[in-house]
């Protein structure tokens, strides 16, 4: 009885919410750009709020009914990263020497909440489009191989995206860098991590991809990829 309700409800919410509301997340990270560039650059303490809305944005829209499972791995995700993000800080070992500003909201072990869904956007996300665009180029996912090339390019684009964010990221004071250099074994954990996390998800689907690999992942992280470009461009 309880488990219809809430999967009653779950529906209810996707009629209300998820019509073609994917379309007002360019509009929701372009006002973002607008009011930090022309108004008032606090506004990036709503950081951690914008991630939040999209990331509740993104389940509804793509989290297959009653798929327990890959909800279950994307919140494992959630928890590694933020686990790994503590272990990064404490130990200075995995990423590299740097530290937390305020702007990213609420810490636990001087870590921001917030991390555990961002990488979970990122990982996703960049499954989805690595699987979307070695899909349009004919590639076929029967074969373990073929399975793990297309996790190493998820890998490659995370790499990718964190070049991108990196710059825009310290000067918001998401994040502090010893001496505010960015060492390459930040972006050699990130593709390992990436790797780690999009294994689980590939092996997790058994095949299902289109059902859990959505272009809607794909979308918001490349929406994210080009919102950061943008600051970087402008110098925010």
């Amino acid at each position: 009885m309880l488990q219809k309700a809430f999967w009653t409800f779950f529906r209810l919410i996707r009629i209300i919410l998820l019509s073609d509301y994917v379309a007002y997340v360019p509009f929701i990270l372009l006002s973002g750009v607008i009011m930090m560039k022309f108004v008032d650059r606090s506004y990036v303490f709503y950081t951690p709020w914008v991630i939040f809305l999209i990331f509740i944005i993104l389940i509804f829209k793509t989290f297959p009914e009653k798929n327990w499972k890959f909800l279950f791995i994307l919140f494992l995700i959630g928890f590694l990263g933020f686990f790994i993000e503590v272990l990064g800080v404490e130990t200075q070992i995995i990423f590299g020497t740097y530290y937390y500003g305020d702007v990213l909201g609420i810490k636990l072990f001087n870590v921001p909440l917030i991390l555990g869904i961002n990488w979970i956007i990122v990982a996703w996300g960049a499954l989805s489009l690595a699987y979307h665009v070695l899909k349009n180029l004919g590639f076929e996912f029967s074969s373990i191989t073929s399975k793990l090339f297309l996790v190493f390019i998820s890998a490659v684009f995370a790499v990718i995206f964190d070049i991108v964010l990196e710059p825009v990221a310290i000067d918001l004071g998401f994040w502090y860098w010893n001496e505010d250099t960015v060492p390459l074994q930040n972006y050699i954990a990130w593709f390992l991590i990436t790797f780690f996390f999009n294994i689980l998800i590939i092996f997790s689907a058994k095949n299902e991809f289109n059902k859990t690999l959505s272009p809607t992942a794909a979308y918001i992280f490349v929406y994210f990829g080009i919102f950061f470009l943008i600051l970087n461009i402008l110098k925010i």
